[in-house]
Order: structure tokens, then sequence, then C-alpha cells
């Protein structure tokens, strides 16, 4: 029996921000990371042509910034996002 994925040759891995962020820290969680890319690389090298989509940025910005609570603005949630992005792709 094969999995729907076994014949796929492209796929797109959606990663959210609760598995990007450390909650304790705050900052990118690298094990999950690392994690994520050997998996990416695995479907990689088997010949499937994989798209990583990422959140984060505003998760990420938002500590950089001091923004706490749970509802943010829209102009916080701009910032944090501008904030967070770098921090954001230097941790990919």
């Amino acid at each position: 029996m094969t999995t729907p994925l076994a014949d796929a040759r492209r796929v797109v891995v959606k990663v959210g921000s609760a598995l990007i962020v450390d909650e304790k820290s705050g900052a990118p969680h690298k094990a999950r990371l690392a994690a994520i890319a050997r998996d990416i690389r695995i479907l990689q090298e088997r010949g499937v042509r994989a798209a990583l989509v990422s959140s984060g940025a505003i998760a990420l910005g938002r500590r950089r910034l001091g923004f706490s609570g749970a509802a943010l603005s829209l102009a916080q949630k701009q910032a944090a996002a501008a904030a967070g992005q770098t921090a954001l792709m230097t941790a990919w």
C-alpha cells in the first residue's frame, strides 16, 4: 500500500508560528527548524520539489518590540512582522 505522498512530485510544507517560536523564550525553536529542514532535504533527495511556507514573523517580532498581550492593532502587527522577518529568515 502506498501513501498519497509516495507519488508526489511537489510538496508544500506549511509551518505555523507555534512550531517556529519557542514558547518560553520567544526565540526561534532551532531544533524544530533543523528537523523540518532535514525532512525537506530528504524529500529533495528523492526528487520531490519542496516549497516551504513559514509563519512566525509577527510572533518573533512582537517579543523584539516588547508587545505583550494577545491582541495587537494592525499597525503593531505590521511593525512586528517587519521586525520579526529578519529573525525568521536568519533562523531558517
